[in-house]
């Protein structure tokens, strides 16, 4: 082989500044393309344009996310294993095969006193999240008991299984980015395909004798807060939101599997959230969240509002102090509750929270 001695050598630090100047440049670049996107935006999506034709930005909307490549309504059977009963209820884990062999779980807590029929409400776990840990069968967590907060108005909980759990902590080691990457290179997304799993799991849910079809509401906290808007702006049976810290400016919050090739000039966060409109929402961010910063929020919020201009009292921005937690306050859980139509079992049975935290 040649000998390669005696060639020019220099510093790292040397070539820095012009490394920086080729930085600078493509940031700057990204920055005045989604200025001119942001005025795109305007154009193509108003208040007035959403509601005379919900259907065609709907339409946009599922043309974006991708195609979740299977049918659930093809074939949708599902397996119910019970896993055990604690103070509130019991549990169930359900496995929901649809075609292409498809196998989408989740758990399913009932409350002891159904005496009739109960509404449902799909209570969606974070990143590096289950099932097991935002219910409090895991131990310590930053879901605020949200799962049995919601047992306590006497109402049905699923909680559905998502690609997004800590391979290390969970085991079944896998990268999100990869599988969403392989998914759009096949016009779909992970979003879009997960999605179709959690309706195919509201229909069988649907049939169940427990479940009242007509009562259905969804939350979800960071991913399950993302997974919560699209999930209602994709499936029209879910009639309240409560969303926790995600909402927020995209384009300075991206994700990959958040964003979709040229997104920004037609949905935001905002015009997602739109989707849902007339039905009730209720978004919670955090003032000291170390994810998603509150300010893009704020600005984000302040475009939905418009969305909501005549049914005000459907939408709830709250801002909280917390950091990247749902709040321990019942203001979302009550506003989830009253606007999917039941009862609070605070109204109904005398309820006491000082009681409700003691089960906890």
């Amino acid at each position: 082989m040649k000998n390669y001695e005696g060639l020019y050598k220099e510093e790292p630090e040397k070539a820095k500044v012009y490394r920086k100047g080729y930085l600078d440049s493509v940031v700057a670049l990204a920055e005045d393309a989604a200025d001119k996107k942001q005025r795109e935006r305007e154009a193509y999506i108003s208040p007035e344009k959403i509601k005379k034709n919900r259907e065609k930005y709907l339409s946009d909307f599922k043309n974006i996310i991708g195609s979740p490549l299977f049918d659930r309504k093809v074939k949708n059977t599902v397996s119910k294993i019970f896993v055990g009963l604690d103070g509130q209820g019991y549990i169930y884990r359900l496995v929901f095969e649809f075609e292409k062999n498809i196998k989408f779980e989740g758990l399913l807590f009932v409350p002891f006193d159904a005496k009739e029929k109960l509404p449902l409400v799909v209570a969606i776990h974070g990143g590096e999240g289950t099932p097991e840990l935002m219910s409090d069968i895991y131990g310590e967590n930053y879901y605020s008991h949200i799962t049995r907060r919601l047992l306590d108005r006497n109402v049905a909980v699923f909680c559905p299984q998502l690609l997004i759990w800590d391979g290390k902590k969970f085991g079944n080691k896998f990268d999100r980015f990869e599988l969403d990457a392989k998914f759009k290179m096949l016009g779909s997304s992970i979003t879009s395909f997960e999605c179709e799993c959690m309706m195919g799991a509201i229909d069988a849910l649907c049939e169940n004798d427990v479940i009242d079809s007509e009562k259905i509401g969804v939350t979800g906290l960071s991913y399950g807060g993302y997974y919560s808007l699209v999930l209602a702006a994709l499936d029209s049976r879910i009639k309240a939101v409560y969303s926790a810290c995600v909402f927020n400016d995209r384009a300075k919050n991206p994700r990959p599997d958040f964003v979709y090739a040229n997104m920004a000039g037609k949905f935001g966060d905002a015009e997602m959230a739109a989707l849902i409109y007339p039905r009730a929402l209720y978004i919670e961010v955090g003032k000291n969240d170390g994810i998603f910063k509150v300010n893009g929020a704020i600005t984000e919020a302040e475009r939905l509002k418009n969305y909501y201009a005549d049914t005000r009292e459907k939408l709830v921005f709250s801002v909280t102090e917390n950091g990247h937690k749902y709040s321990d306050t019942d203001e979302g859980i009550d506003f989830l509750i009253e606007k999917v139509r039941i009862q609070s079992s605070r109204q109904s049975k005398g309820y006491k929270k000082d009681v409700a935290k003691e089960k906890l």
